[in-house]
């Protein structure tokens, strides 16, 4: 989604309002009660002809064909603003892939002598267990009254976690083929540059943005199988992440370290427990991709690349690479426009169940609690933003835009589509997101269908009572993002929702009972949006909240999966 650095128009205060007419929002939305069955089983025949239009045998394999064209062999070629090839920028980076290329050699030649892993394997469960220490004091520390005991603890708990960190960064050290070239790497300072530059429609911007995005391709890197899986840069660049974070004063871990914490230390198991052969050939899978890498930015400097046995100028290469975007962006726009103008013939409500359920499969697909609530916020997100002019109402920035209004179809018309297609707000929608494909190639498969019917139950309910008082505009995952970075430091004129519990667990006795016998983990404690007082604890491998003030309990809704945020009132 596209980071906005201005909400003036937008005025926030118990409800949303609609900003063009200053009227509070319907509710409910559609007048569907005991009509749902019926609606839903239309939307479903629908839904089943639009596929057969839209999505008849080979559709599926041409995209997937377009696609591998514009892809190529993932090399980015930076562009002037007139098209022509930002040399420049090529030739700052070029020193850094040659360093990256002698430093996976390196790595090659220090892990052939490497005997075994077993010390270190051992000081990953040692590291594992002394986390359980550190967050017992950080719940010992809040449990305390004492001044005197809690400036005590404080001394012991920064000893002790300065202590964990030291051990932490021994284990990077020995393990040094599971770091990222230029270890420690900064993501989030990258992001927030590149950002920065991205939108700039001077020389300038441009070159800075394609010299920071080059240099991102060369750090944001990893090793892999022979056959191109199971790439470790999410691993790599988290590794990063934790190095920056944990080199502050701090006195307790937060629970963003620790859950990142957990996930290192799981990853890098796993990757010493492959077998010395493996991990040489993952690593020179890699050296052998950075050297062919070397040699093309190399031909590119100097104006003869050789392709497939054919030497090429850089202006022709451009010009195929050209080729290739063009035909796969032409054949999105022209499957998006088919959609568009498929749904725009149908109801309104229709339009609502198409882009609601679009968006959740794309956008959230199964990764939800008990009771769905990350599907229920990001559908009341939706309907929130359906509301407001800046999301429901497309303009020429949007090629679809362009494309339907030549074909003289009025889309201010059909907010419930403008507020999926618009562009910059659903990475799905983009022509060069491989999950493109299923706006008008559905997923029919056993899994696709039942939670395509899921989903669209969980909407009638959104559509019928809207929860207007869940103010968000925005959400994104943390765990998804490479590096973990947090979207929130970006998003000047957002501010992040409190997290909340998930639903009220009835049988608890077992929990209770457990609890009572003092058999938990705690992990750390949070204010809800209600403004009371839980703790999230472990039971096993499982994790639950309990609330503070009574003694009831609640599934989890892990926050790293889904962060929401409303926009700052503008008074």
């Amino acid at each position: 989604m596209r980071i906005f650095k201005s909400l003036k128009y937008l005025l926030i205060s118990g409800l949303i309002l609609h900003c063009s007419q200053g009227m509070a929002l319907p509710s409910p939305i559609f007048p569907i009660d005991g009509k749902e069955k019926t609606i839903l089983n239309r939307y479903l025949a629908l839904h089943e002809r639009f596929s057969k239009i839209h999505c008849k045998p080979g559709v599926e394999q041409h995209f997937n064909k377009l696609d591998h064209n514009y892809k190529g062999d993932g090399h980015f070629i930076p562009l002037n603003l007139d098209g022509t090839l930002d040399k420049e920028s090529v030739s700052k980076n070029i020193s850094q892939i040659e360093n990256k290329e002698k430093y996976i050699l390196t790595l090659i030649e220090k892990l052939k002598k490497v005997k075994s892993f077993k010390g270190e394997l051992n000081l990953i469960k040692s590291l594992q267990s002394d986390i359980t220490k550190l967050l017992n004091l950080k719940y010992e520390y809040k449990n305390l009254t004492s001044v005197a005991a809690k400036e005590k603890l404080i001394i012991k708990a920064k000893n002790d976690y300065d202590t964990y960190k030291k051990n932490l960064r021994h284990l990077f050290s020995k393990t040094p083929h599971l770091l990222s070239f230029n270890y420690p790497v900064d993501h989030f300072k990258l992001r927030m540059e590149y950002d920065k530059y991205k939108s700039g429609k001077d020389d300038l911007s441009r070159q800075k943005m394609n010299e920071i995005y080059l240099y991102r391709k060369i750090v944001e890197d990893g090793a892999q199988d022979k056959d191109h899986t199971r790439n470790d840069i999410y691993l790599r660049a988290l590794i990063s992440t934790i190095t920056k974070r944990i080199s502050g004063p701090d006195v307790f871990i937060s629970e963003d370290v620790r859950y990142d914490i957990d996930s290192v230390l799981e990853g890098i198991e796993h990757q010493l427990r492959l077998s010395k052969k493996k991990k040489l050939e993952r690593l020179t899978e890699w050296h052998e991709r950075t050297k062919r890498s070397l040699d093309f930015y190399k031909m590119l400097v100097d104006d003869k690349v050789v392709l497939d046995g054919k030497t090429i100028n850089a202006s022709e290469l451009i010009g195929e690479k050209a080729k290739a975007r063009y035909l796969l962006q032409e054949f999105v726009l022209k499957k998006e426009a088919e959609t568009y103008h498929f749904w725009s013939d149908q109801e309104e409500i229709y339009r609502a169940l198409f882009s609601l359920e679009t968006i959740l499969f794309n956008e959230v697909g199964t990764i939800d609690s008990v009771g769905a609530p990350e599907r229920k916020d990001v559908t009341q997100v939706v309907i929130n933003r359906r509301f407001l002019p800046k999301y429901s109402i497309m303009t020429s920035e949007t090629d679809l835009f362009n494309i339907l209004e030549k074909e003289k179809l009025k889309t201010k018309s059909y907010p419930w589509l403008n507020t999926m297609f618009k562009q910059g707000e659903f990475s799905f929608t983009y022509f060069f997101i491989s999950g493109n494909l299923r706006i008008y190639c559905p997923d029919l498969s056993r899994r696709g269908k039942k939670l395509r019917f899921d989903n669209l139950n969980i909407i009638l309910d959104a559509l019928r009572a809207p929860k207007y008082s869940f103010q968000a505009l925005r959400y994104f995952s943390r765990a998804s993002m490479l590096g973990r970075i947090d979207m929130d430091d970006l998003w000047e004129d957002y501010t992040p929702i409190n997290e909340t519990p998930g639903q009220r667990i009835t049988n608890d006795k077992a929990i209770k009972r457990m609890v009572g016998l003092g058999r938990y983990q705690y992990l750390y404690d949070f204010v809800g949006t209600d403004g009371r007082p839980y703790l999230v604890i472990r039971i096993g491998h499982k994790v639950y909240v309990k609330s503070e003030s009574e003694d009831t309990f609640y599934y989890y809704r892990n926050p790293h999966y889904f962060r929401y945020f409303k926009p700052i009132a503008v008074k």
